[in-house]
């Protein structure tokens, strides 16, 4: 007896269909990884501060001050910056984002007020919410649900002593911490050890044990071990399965833990000097330090260290981060709490990952080119994939005229949405937004699925449902002079359309509108066009029960 094959997908009049192109064969890799981040531009920033705070999440990098009439700076590219102002005038030290919400410590001098934590939902408008004492916050982080923040001293002293650690759920409403080593705690990190069990570790410039370490499920449970050297250890982060903390001074100014910060491994740094930040990022470790020259160093592994130059010598680079592609780092200024540079404006710098955009293959076999800006091309098992981030990635087929329709046509896409939140483009190809010369498919904020020609709906269905974290089969087929819209194989709507409406526009983008203003925050696979034939309601399911295993339906 036979083995039955499965539905076999529709291939006639197939004009276009998308690929990641030379996809790895496993979950979540990256097709492509980033060229070695030693090439850094000057960063104008909004004030001559002492930016010394700065992490990146929800498509903003936000970096925090010392000083400075506007204590908070925000961007979406790390290069073009936009002030805020803090919700208090405190020195704030560092900032996070995590569970919707960025986070920033600080402390205040010579005062009892414990107003010590601001907090955002969007990096721009801020609320002040209190510590749980009056310590000097200079570190905080996040994981596995909490925010972890670390005092590096005391104010007070007394029955405050050595209670440094404070942690919260939702960055407003904070718990104290045990009672812990009383040293110049610097900085705290969140990742995981060589079981995958997570850990936050913390690293300090003295005492006898200059790192503790806590299980992520159990911040108000630490415990310290020994540094490999006694020094002045200012930063510590976590990436490629690696705790990796760098140091101001020392003989080995690097120190690197894989087993969750239980113990520690000696590493040369590239060159001596204060090495005051590391961060990770798309495969690499980044350090910077201040000085007139060899001011980053770089590393894949975190033990060995390659230098590179920064546009701007001197200064502390202080803080470092990564994020749309860019790692991007803030200047410290000398003399106070931030001081005076006398005058440069020029306190950030960035540079590329030097990702080279994966191709989107058209293996239709017409051949057709793409400029594509989807940052990462992924696969699972057997389906390819490309993400969007919602900010900047796009797929753009431009001057195809195979997507240009005046007859029978249909457009197959398999999409999953991280975040709705706002309208989120799949498929567009009018010239304008008021054009009727192309149509544009999206999901809005509430689940609803549509297709609009110019500025009205062709089809709309409110009540289609569509959640994040699952994928969808959406499909838009013309037969004769009826379009009708499926999700799942089960219509989601039809219109009658009259013979004058044809789309003529030749230019197609896949992640975005043609005005840029809506774009895809997900995932989009297998992208199939076909001219000239609209697919029925049996061959459409047909299509969709040749992919939907692969997709967990």
């Amino acid at each position: 007896m036979g083995v039955s094959a499965g539905p076999r997908k529709i291939t006639d009049n197939l004009v276009l269909s998308l690929d990641a192109a030379n996809a790895k064969s496993f979950d979540t890799s990256q097709i492509r990884r980033s060229a070695a981040p030693n090439t850094w531009t000057a960063v104008t920033t909004m004030e001559e501060n002492g930016w010394r705070g700065l992490c990146y999440g929800n498509g903003k990098f936000v970096a925090t001050s010392l000083d400075g009439t506007n204590r908070v700076a925000w961007s979406t590219d790390g290069i073009n910056w936009t002030a805020a102002s803090a919700s208090e005038q405190h020195y704030w030290y560092s900032v996070v984002y995590g569970n919707g919400k960025y986070v920033s410590v600080g402390h205040i001098n010579y005062s009892n007020d414990v107003d010590r934590v601001m907090y955002s939902t969007n990096g721009t408008s801020w609320t002040t919410a209190n510590a749980t004492r009056n310590h000097t916050w200079i570190s905080v982080c996040y994981g596995n649900g909490y925010f972890v923040a670390l005092a590096e001293n005391d104010y007070n002293g007394g029955s405050h002593a050595n209670k440094r650690i404070m942690y919260s759920t939702n960055g407003s409403s904070w718990t104290e911490g045990p009672i812990v080593a009383g040293n110049y705690w610097k900085s705290i990190a969140h990742g995981y050890d060589h079981l995958g069990n997570g850990k936050f570790v913390a690293v300090s410039s003295s005492g006898s044990q200059r790192v503790m370490y806590a299980n992520d499920d159990s911040p108000g449970t630490w415990s310290a071990v020994s540094s490999t050297e006694q020094n002045y250890w200012f930063d510590v982060c976590y990436g490629n399965g690696k705790f990796v903390a760098v140091s101001t001074d020392g003989t080995n100014q690097v120190m690197y833990s894989t087993n969750g910060g239980y113990s520690w491994t000696s590493a040369s740094a590239a060159s001596s000097g204060s090495w005051y930040s590391v961060t990770y990022g798309n495969g690499y470790f980044v350090a910077t330090k201040s000085g007139s020259s060899n001011n980053v160093m770089y590393s894949s592994d975190g033990i060995n260290w390659t230098t590179a130059s920064s546009p701007i010598t001197g200064e502390p680079w202080a803080a470092i981060a990564y994020g749309n592609g860019k790692f991007v780092a803030t200047q410290l200024m000398e003399g106070g709490q931030g001081g005076s540079s006398g005058g440069t404006t020029n306190q950030g710098m960035c540079c590329s990952d030097g990702f080279v955009y994966p191709t989107a293959n058209d293996i239709s076999g017409k051949g057709h080119t793409t400029s594509t800006n989807s940052d990462d091309a992924q696969s699972s098992g057997s389906q390819s994939l490309f993400e969007f981030n919602g900010l900047n990635d796009h797929i753009d087929f431009l001057s195809n005229s195979d997507i240009t329709f005046d007859a029978d046509f249909t457009v197959e896409i398999w999409a999953k949405f991280d975040y709705l939140g706002s309208d989120r483009p799949i498929w567009e190809t009018r010239s304008s937004t008021t054009a009727n010369d192309g149509f544009l498919i999206y999901v809005n904020s509430s689940g609803g699925l549509y297709m609009k020609t110019g500025t009205s709906y062709t089809i709309a269905n409110s009540s289609a449902g569509i959640v994040t974290d699952t994928w969808y089969h959406i499909a838009v087929s013309r037969i004769g002079g009826t379009v009708t819209q499926y999700l799942n194989a089960v219509q989601s709507g039809a219109q009658a359309v009259g013979t004058v409406t044809n789309y003529s526009n030749d230019d197609l983008y896949i992640g975005k509108d043609v005005a840029s203003t809506l774009k895809m925050n997900g995932k989009i696979s297998q992208v199939r066009v076909y001219k000239g034939k609209g697919l029925t309601t049996a061959e459409v399911n047909r299509n969709y029960d040749s992919f939907k295993r692969r997709f967990g339906l």
